[in-house]
């Protein structure tokens, strides 16, 4: 792996071009000068094309095909494995300075054939602490400040893994010795409290706007993958960079002011605890029709119709989400929310189609272009 998260598909790609650059290069005035080239005849003419080399597979991937994780087709073998990791999450934002509180309880399977001594975890806020490695600027919040880390029920000091149970930071991620050794079928539960100023622009992908919508990612303490290729992917996240994730479930309550509303990942649990009745009639009436709803307007939002009044002025939202590789959320308290739905093939077994729900949410000031994109969702998907 060259940098985060560079799978053997990326690589391969990653091989296609280099081929690519020493074709073109190795072309002088329109007359291509290419070892191992062959002329092709295509009726009158004749061209010269490229002999692609073989490709080398890494040694770690025919290592991995002699263990019978992986085939040389693509397919997992017959002895793949992957980790797997449960997620209780509970986190509240206060919008008016971007502070995320948070805590959450993991429970981390090992579904590998070998004894795991040490975790790994990745706080990918750590991003935007001051004197981190990263390859572009980044915003400076202070990154992840941890209060607290529980493993199998003890509560482990910061320091250095090699001299017994403990944890050490060193930019995005985050090694943990455990008391025990995690062993080959067993699991193991992790707790953490921690806090993080989010970003306004973090790498292009979260972050706020005008501290009225916010769109939260890689916003929580994470295991890394542990795989049959290479063991942990400890790759440092330095901004420019894709991820690379294992599956799980997660629980999450997330809590904001009275009056925001939050989309995430997975279902939401406790809509009549949040949305207005009128809310819900209307997400109700977008779920069989053709034809744009609109959940939530300007007027709705500037006279309080949009939620129930919560307590304490705050409000709770409780997603579910099983089997995905990573959980996000939005929230916003101006956001406009127009819904409708699409006709798709039968999924519950009952013979007749079905339908999905389409929601999109945007701000009339900032995206206007955005006005129609409930109809441009519904007519890709039929």
């Amino acid at each position: 792996m060259i940098g985060r998260g560079l799978t053997m598909r990326r690589w391969m790609w990653l091989r296609c071009g280099v081929v690519a650059a020493l074709v073109a290069a190795a072309s002088i005035g329109g007359v291509p000068r290419v070892a191992g080239a062959q002329q092709v005849v295509t009726g009158t003419d004749s061209v010269t094309a490229a002999v692609p080399g073989p490709v080398v597979p890494p040694r770690f991937f025919e290592a991995a095909v002699l263990r019978s994780s992986r085939t040389h087709d693509g397919r997992p073998g017959p002895s793949y494995w992957s980790n797997w990791a449960r997620y209780d999450i509970e986190a509240t934002l206060d919008p008016s300075t971007a502070l995320l509180k948070g805590s959450e309880t993991v429970e981390y399977f090992n579904r590998s054939p070998v004894s795991l001594r040490l975790l790994v975890v990745n706080l990918y806020q750590n991003l935007h602490k001051e004197g981190v490695v990263r390859n572009a600027p980044a915003e400076i919040t202070g990154g992840v400040h941890l209060d607290s880390v529980t493993v199998a029920g003890k509560v482990l000091p910061e320091g250095d893994p090699a001299q017994g149970p403990g944890y050490k930071v060193d930019g995005t991620v985050m090694t943990i010795r455990p008391p025990a050794s995690v062993e080959a079928g067993d699991s193991v539960s992790l707790s953490f409290a921690w806090s993080v100023t989010l970003p306004q622009n973090g790498a292009g992908r979260m972050g706020y706007s005008n501290k009225e919508v916010y769109l939260v990612a890689y916003w929580f303490p994470k295991l890394a993958v542990f795989d049959d290729l290479r063991g942990w992917d400890a790759e440092p996240y330095m901004s420019q960079a894709e991820f690379y994730e294992d599956y799980g479930d997660y629980t999450a309550s997330l809590t904001v002011p009275t009056g925001w509303t939050v989309w995430a990942t997975g279902t939401l649990e406790n809509p009549t605890d949040v949305y207005s009745p009128q809310t819900l009639q209307r997400i109700a009436q977008a779920r069989t029709s053709d034809d744009k709803v609109e959940v939530v307007t300007p007027g709705d939002r500037q006279s309080g119709r949009v939620t129930t009044e919560g307590v304490n002025g705050s409000l709770t939202y409780r997603f579910q989400a099983d089997s995905v590789r990573d959980f996000t959320w939005t929230t916003s308290n101006v956001d406009r929310w127009d819904a409708t739905s699409a006709v798709v093939p039968d999924r519950d077994g009952d013979g007749a189609d079905d339908r999905v729900l389409i929601n999109s949410f945007w701000r009339e000031n900032r995206a206007p272009l955005w006005e129609d994109e409930w109809k441009y969702a519904k007519e890709s998907i039929e």
